[in-house]
């Protein structure tokens, strides 16, 4: 951890990943070229709190593992504390804003969250869901 007052690049920070990572959050949500990407244009900001590596760093921790990158849990917030976490590939892939997600008998997962459960593939579950099935049909087990 760096002191107050020190930059990262003093401690040979500026060359890890989680710096990396903490310093294209910050481009996301103020150069205007991603604006196209939906960040600047819904409003994602980074918090006040994070415009300091050594805070971002000091909140989030060292990334898990190189399969880990930062994922805001809420997509239509911004990048805060609470709202972020070091996730996989698979996991912001089931986060993302354009996935379904289905509730039945109180329990809400994605379209592939439901078909691992399931043992059956994305590809058939959203094509039962595609040819009418409700949502209760669409998940039964597979008849054999």
């Amino acid at each position: 951890m760096t002191k107050k007052g020190t930059s990262p690049e003093l401690h040979g920070l500026s060359r890890s990943a989680e710096y990396r990572i903490w310093t294209g959050m910050k481009q996301r949500c103020t150069v205007p070229k991603y604006k196209h990407r939906n960040y600047q244009g819904r409003g994602i900001v980074v918090c006040e709190r994070w415009q300091s590596f050594a805070n971002f760093l000091c909140d989030m921790g060292k990334r898990p593992s190189p399969k880990h990158s930062i994922d805001r849990i809420d997509s239509n917030k911004g990048y805060e504390p609470g709202n972020v976490r070091w996730a996989t590939r698979i996991e912001q892939n089931r986060n993302m804003r354009t996935v379904r997600h289905l509730t039945h008998k109180g329990i809400t997962l994605s379209v592939p969250e439901w078909a691992e459960r399931l043992g059956i593939s994305v590809a058939t579950l959203r094509v039962r869901l595609h040819r009418g099935r409700n949502v209760e049909r669409a998940l039964e087990p597979v008849k054999r």
